[in-house]
Parts: structure tokens; C-alpha cells; sequence
């Protein structure tokens, strides 16, 4: 999939005027938004081609640029002798025509495009450009070397290293960057990995080796110093900040996964990348390297149920200096505390703990320090001391209330008065009089249904309609006979076209259709890249979930297809992660991470996706709606309160889980065509069976459908679960399941006698080990 990606600063007011552009003195000679056929007849008439700058008033680079570079003497040798140079505002005269015809071609502005005289596209470039890569670009592009040209050289097959690197200028030329990585990782398949040590090779290659498990991501690291810094004179600083990122990102998906799987062969999976990654971050003194070592060194002995060994080589690691990291080792602290009772060694937690949180107390704002109480509160379980635990427990929530309160209050405010924006929609209906198009937000659901509130409304006349107005930056929905488009309100105009178009259906005879488009500047293109995404692997996940449960009672077939959809999922996710970070600095990308990312990733993933934002995207509603989200989500982590359920029993009645306060509690979300739910079922009835006299319960929340209510009972029934189930019987449309964040079953959650979540996805002898911990 392609993203299309392009800085745009934006400047209100910012006009760029024909007097402004006059004032050349020796640089360009541009002809002004003259008629287009008069352009391509001079073109015609001179045998030149045509250089365009395609300019918006409201865009700060465009300014830039005329500004700064065009007026340049050397640009203007260059260019007065060799094109036809004209410029465009996109949105006056003929600028608006040209913007539809060159389309596919302008991603945003600036873009700068080199046309022939009958009007076809050779080569374009985009966003700021210096004086020198401006001409070299335009020089390439005349002598052959156009975008089109050597991305279809590329594609044939061409992995020279003179071809690779003229399609990575006209890439990087065209800001379609996004490319990049992917051209660089194909023609470093065809080279041997030592070729990475010749200069114009790293120049072209070096800043794209981010993979930690490629051979070329090894073989710089064991090169750091002979070849980089002695023989290339790579600042080893930033080279080294790239291999640190590359292996912290990567060993802190292992750590994620690591708490949210039970899966063997995940589990495995994790190991193996562990013990790969662990032996070139120990192999190199890489700035950062010994931090991720340690880490993930202590998750392995995690993984191999090491509790005794966690705990010496956490405290080894914290008291080198090694970890650095307080929620790393507050995790490993409470692993610790979870799996082992010997006061020998809770005793030393609890001081430490008592430590952390005096620290934490030290801070300015209360609502933003680290909250360890719960974690103290078990300790002094351990130790005998129930006044003490309970006094922990009451300020642990009493702090976790005082948070709750401070974000609300915070992220409940609209934004700012004069941050809101002035947004239009320019829209064509051809044969659409009379018809009204409504604005409109998302208000809610009706079952499957979609429900919709309209804010604004038109009529089409002349076939044409538009909306304009101030608000804040957010998604909308523009509906229009039946169709509805996402749409982002920006200060980036915007434009809808919504189309008749006939088709054969199955039965062969012709039907009308109605087709509802929107394109617009750089946030509706992040917009729209992130609903394809989306869309492709929800797609993915449905089908392959349909399968599943087709084959439900197949194990083998069923395992054979989990295993596809984690190697697809594996893949899929790195493009979406790829897009995320290329993204950071847009406000559509929020929505993303919101409605998808927290959808389907742990919270760790949310948080560290959310942590990458910019400033400038953080502080907008947008961003502050994405925080208030991400403090609802660790609401139902490990550490967070379980929210109050209350839904109907197999008879009827209502039952809420609050009603088990006071007990420990497993949650556990399933359905009754999910086959490895039904296959976890035994374990779950031998652990009921053996601590229910001692104050353990299960909460069922079945996520089957009104049609599948005699599936649901019979299941019940056929595998004897004697404890408390519920269901709205809307599938994943179940509250409950919203709440909890409920994206794949089977899902539990482990809840305490206080209602306090400790425990997540347990199952099989993890289960059966933990419960047996908590009663002994």
C-alpha cells in the first residue's frame, strides 16, 4: 500500500500575491496563472517543457519557496533556459482545473511538476526543495531519470546500485518516502552484507537499517567502530541512537507480547526473538544496548517461571543503574510479589517499594506521579501486616480517584478559544439537484446499526453544494443518498464529488449507483491511508475468524489457522507501525491509534504509539481525546479497577460482577462457537472446583448473537459450567466487551476481593498455578 506523506506547515493569512512573485530580481521568470492552452502552445512553440509550481495561499513551504529559492540567480540560469516556468494557485482559475487533471500527482504543496507540451506528467517533486537538489532533481528528470521512469526500471527488475539510487532521489525528490525502505531492503537482498561499508553505499542505505533481525542491522553492529566511525567517520552518536531505537523498539514488542499471551507457541516464538536479540545487544558496547540486555534477559527468566531469579537479577540490574526504567522494574516487582511468599525476599521489595512511592510523592502534581500502593498493600500482605495493607489499599484508590477526576477534568474541555479552525467543503453532484447532503457526526449504535447527527445541511443546485464553518479539528461523516465518506475538518479545503454511475448487477440488467468521494490536503490523505489500512486487516481478521469457527471442532485446523493470522498480523502490523511513525505530526493519525490501535493492541502499545506524538498534536482536542481514551483504557489493565458489568442471565434475571466483591474473581469472556474457548473449559472447571469453597468465582460474558441463544444455553449445559453467565446477546457489539476493551476471545481477567484487576489472559497451568498461589 502506498502513503502519501507531506509536511505542510500552515500559516493563516499567509498569501503569496503576484507582486510578491514579480520580485524575482534574477531568479525564476514565472508566468502567473495564465490560461492553460496558452502555456502548452508556448511550450509547443519553443520545444521546452513546462515547470510548474502548483501553490496554495494558505501554505507556509510554498512561501518558503518563493521566496528563498526561487528568486536565486543559479535557480533562475537553470530554469529560464531550459522550461516554460509557470505557477498556479490550486485553488483560483485555471489552477482548480489543473489540480483535478494532475491529481493523482499533487500530494500536497508545494508540488513542483515538469509537463510535456502535450499536457502529460514526466516528473514531479514535493514540499520544500534547496536550491541544489531543486535543479539536480529537474536536471534528472531531463535527462531520462523522471519518477516514472525509474520506478518502472526498478520494477523490471533493476538492482544496480547507479539504478537504485536515481529511484531513491526520485522518491525522496517526490517525498514519497514511504517507499524508501522498502526499494533499499530489495537491493540490499541482491548485494553481500559487506557492501554496507562502502560510502556511497551506506549514504544510500544507512539510515533504513532498522530491522534488528536482518544480517545487515548485525553487521553494522559488530561494526560500529572499525568500519563506521574509524573508516567512514559516521557520528557514532546518532548511529548508535538509530541502533538503539531500532533494538528497544523491537525487544519492547517481545516484553508486550509477553504479557499478552498464554500461547505456546507465541510464548516460543518470544524466546527465540529474545535470545536473538539478546545476543547482539550483549555482543556490542551500543549506547542503550545494556539497558535492553537486562530487560530482556529478567523477561526470559519471567518466561520460564524464574520468580527467585527475576528478583536477584532485577536488583542486581536496578542496582548498577542498568534498567533505568521505573515501570519496568515496578512490573518485575510485582511478578515478584505475585510468586512468592518468603518474607526474605518481600521484605526487601516492600522497602524498595516504600522508596519508589516517597519519591513519587515528591512530585509537583499528584495526578501525574506513579502509584505503587496496590503493590506495597500486597507486600505488607505478605508480611503479616493487614492494617498496613489495607491503609495502602485506601490510598491506592484514593490516588487513583484523584487521577481519575484530574484527566477528566482536564481532557473534558473543548479546545481553546482561537484554536479552532475555519473548515470548507466544495462539492459536485452532476444531475444532483434538489438532493440534500447532510454533515454529520457519529452519535452511536443501534445494534449493527450506525447511528448518525447532523450538524449541517445543503441542497445541490447547479450541481454544486458546500459547507463552511469553525470548529474544532475532528473526523465527520459526509452523507449523501445513502453513501456516507469520513471526512477531517481542517483548515485544508476540501472536495466532494459524489457521482451516478450505472452498473450490470447479478442478474445482468443496469442499475444506478451512487459514489461519494473526498479528497483534500495532507490530513484527509493520513485519514483516508489509515481507514484502507484498517479496513484490510479487519477484513483479514474477520475471515479468518469465520474460519475458525467453521473448524471449531478441528484443532489442528484451527491451530493452523492461528497460526497464518499471527504471521499475517506480524506483517500487516509493521506497515502499520511504519505508517504511525511516519505520521507523528498529524492529527488524523490520533484516530487511528484510538479507534484501531487500541482496538487490537495491548495498552502498551497505545501508550507508546501516543508518547511519539508531537506536542503540536498532543495539545489539540484530537490528541487530549486520545489521552482521555488511553486513561479510560488502562482503567481495564493490569493495576486498574474492573468496571461494573450488569447484564442478563440464561433465565432472564439480571447479574452484575460487583455482586462478587469480596471474592477473587475470573472474568471470563467467551462464545459458544469459539473453539478454543470451549477447549479451555476443563481447566477453568478444575480450578473452580478446587478453590470455589475458598472464595473463588467465574463471571461468564458470552459474546453470542439473539440467533445464537440456543447455542449459548446448550454450551452451557453440554460442558457443565456451573457458574454465574451473562450475555446481551449483540456479539461483539456487547457492551461489556466494549468496556473491557474485548477484541479476540477467549479474554479474561483476573479481578481480587477489592475489584482491582491482577491478572490478564491466564490460561491452562498459568491458571491453575496462579489461583493456587492466592489461596495457599
Amino acid at each position: 500500500m502506498k502513503i502519501r506523506l507531506l509536511p505542510l506547515l500552515f500559516s493563516a493569512g499567509l498569501l503569496i500575491s503576484p507582486a510578491l512573485r514579480a520580485e524575482k530580481n534574477e531568479g525564476i521568470v514565472f508566468l502567473e496563472n495564465q490560461p492553460w492552452e496558452t502555456v502548452l502552445a508556448r511550450a509547443k512553440e519553443q520545444n521546452r517543457l513546462i515547470f510548474m509550481d502548483c501553490y496554495t495561499t494558505w501554505c507556509g513551504p510554498c512561501k518558503g519557496l518563493a521566496q528563498n529559492i526561487f528568486p536565486q540567480k543559479k535557480v533562475g540560469d537553470f530554469f529560464n533556459a531550459n522550461f516554460v516556468n509557470v505557477s498556479y494557485d490550486m485553488e483560483k482559475g485555471d489552477g482548480i482545473m489543473l489540480n483535478k487533471k494532475y491529481k493523482e500527482y499533487i500530494i500536497g504543496y508545494p508540488t513542483l511538476l515538469l509537463i510535456d507540451h502535450t499536457g502529460k506528467a514526466l516528473h514531479q517533486m514535493a514540499g520544500y526543495q534547496e536550491a541544489d537538489a531543486l535543479i539536480e532533481g529537474m536536471r534528472g528528470a531531463m535527462g531520462g531519470l523522471t519518477l516514472e521512469a525509474t520506478e518502472a526500471k526498478f520494477n523490471a527488475g533493476a538492482r544496480d546500485f547507479r539504478s537504485v539510487k536515481d529511484y531513491v532521489t526520485a522518491l525522496n525528490g517526490a517525498f514519497k518516502k514511504e517507499r524508501i525502505p522498502e526499494v533499499v531492503e530489495a537491493y540490499l537482498a541482491t548485494v553481500p552484507v559487506e557492501t554496507l561499508s562502502e560510502a556511497p553505499v551506506w549514504e544510500l542505505c544507512g539510515r533504513h537499517i532498522t530491522d534488528p533481525y536482518t544480517p545487515q542491522y548485525k553487521y553494522v553492529v559488530e561494526n560500529v567502530e572499525r568500519v563506521y566511525q574509524r573508516k567512514l567517520k559516521v557520528d557514532r552518536y546518532e548511529l548508535e541512537t538509530q541502533l538503539y531505537r531500532s533494538m528497544s523498539r523491537a525487544a519492547s514488542e517481545l516484553l508486550a507480547a509477553t504479557r499478552k499471551t498464554a500461547n505456546p507457541d507465541t510464548l516460543r516464538m518470544i524466546r527465540e526473538k529474545s535470545a536473538y536479540l539478546l545476543g547482539i545487544a550483549s555482543s556490542q558496547p551500543v549506547k542503550g544496548f545494556p539497558s535492553v540486555a537486562a530487560k530482556l534477559y529478567v523477561n526470559t527468566l519471567r518466561l520460564d517461571g524464574k520468580p527467585m531469579e527475576v528478583n536477584a537479577a532485577t536488583s542486581m540490574f536496578n542496582a548498577a543503574g542498568t534498567l533505568g526504567d521505573k515501570g519496568f522494574v515496578s512490573e518485575s516487582y510485582r511478578y515478584i510479589l505475585e510468586n512468592t511468599k518468603d518474607k526474605k525476599v518481600v521484605k526487601p521489595l516492600f522497602d524498595a517499594l516504600t522508596a519508589m512511592q516517597a519519591s513519587e510523592d515528591r512530585g509537583t502534581l499528584p495526578a501525574l506521579s506513579g502509584n505503587y500502593r496496590d503493590m506495597i498493600a500486597l507486600a505488607c500482605d505478605r508480611l503479616g501486616d493487614r492494617a498496613g495493607a489495607a491503609e495502602n489499599r485506601r490510598e491506592y484508590l484514593r490516588l487513583e480517584e484523584e487521577k481519575k477526576a484530574y484527566w477528566q477534568q482536564m481532557f473534558g474541555k473543548r479546545e481553546k478559544k482561537g484554536s479552532q479552525v475555519a473548515y470548507r467543503i466544495d462539492g459536485t453532484w452532476p444531475g444532483g439537484d434538489g438532493q440534500r447532503v447532510y454533515l454529520s457526526r457519529v452519535a452511536g449504535k443501534n445494534g449493527r446499526e450506525t447511528l448518525y447527527e447532523n450538524l449541517d445541511s445543503t441542497v445541490v443546485a447547479d450541481g454544486r453544494f458546500a459547507f463552511a464553518g469553525t470548529g474544532e479539528i475532528e473526523t465527520r461523516t459526509l452523507r449523501a443518498a445513502g453513501q456516507k465518506q469520513e471526512l477531517i475538518l481542517t483548515d485544508e479545503p476540501l472536495e466532494a464529488t459524489v457521482t451516478n454511475v450505472e452498473r450490470v448487477v447479478k442478474d445482468g440488467s443496469r442499475k444506478n449507483f451512487i459514489t461519494l468521494d473526498i479528497k483534500g490536503g495532507h490530513e484527509q490523505s493520513v485519514l483516508e491511508e489509515a481507514n484502507k489500512r484498517q479496513s484490510a486487516l479487519s477484513f483479514m481478521k474477520t475471515g479468518l475468524m469465520f474460519m475458525m469457527v467453521q473448524a471449531k471442532d478441528d484443532a489442528h485446523k484451527v491451530d493452523s489457522l492461528y497460526k497464518v493470522m499471527v504471521r499475517l498480523e506480524e506483517e500487516q502490523n509493521a506497515e502499520i507501525r511504519q505508517f504511525i511513525e511516519a505520521n507523528i505530526d498529524s492529527h488524523a493519525i490520533t484516530y487511528i491509534i484510538g479507534n484501531f490501535i487500541a482496538r487490537y493492541y495491548p495498552i502498551e502499545e497505545v501508550e507508546r504509539y501516543y508518547g511519539m506524538l508531537t506536542e503540536r498534536i498532543k495539545e489539540s482536542y484530537p490528541g487530549r481525546q486520545l489521552a482521555a481514551k488511553l486513561a479510560t483504557l488502562k482503567s481495564v489493565n493490569v493495576g486498574g479497577m474492573a468496571p461494573e458489568i450488569k447484564l442478563p442471565t440464561p433465565d432472564g434475571t439480571l447479574a452484575s460482577l460487583s455482586s462478587l466483591r469480596g471474592k477473587y474473581v475470573l472474568l471470563d469472556f467467551w462464545a459458544s462457537w469459539c473453539g478454543p474457548c470451549l477447549r479451555e473449559t476443563p481447566n477453568v472447571k478444575e480450578v473452580y472446583a478446587a478453590w470455589h469453597s475458598r472464595g473463588f468465582e467465574v463471571f461468564g460474558v458470552s459474546l453470542d448473537e439473539e440467533k445464537q441463544r440456543e447455542a449459548w444455553l446448550a454450551a452451557i449445559k453440554k460442558h457443565e459450567m456451573p457458574w454465574t453467565q451473562v450475555s446481551s446477546l449483540k456479539g461483539w457489539d456487547c457492551p461489556a466487551a466494549k468496556l473491557y476493551n474485548v477484541t479476540g476471545i477467549p479474554k479474561t481477567f483476573l479481578i481480587d476481593p477489592q475489584g482491582k484487576i491482577i491478572a490478564v489472559d491466564l490460561r491452562g497451568e498459568e491458571l491453575k498455578e496462579k489461583i493456587a498461589s492466592l489461596f495457599k
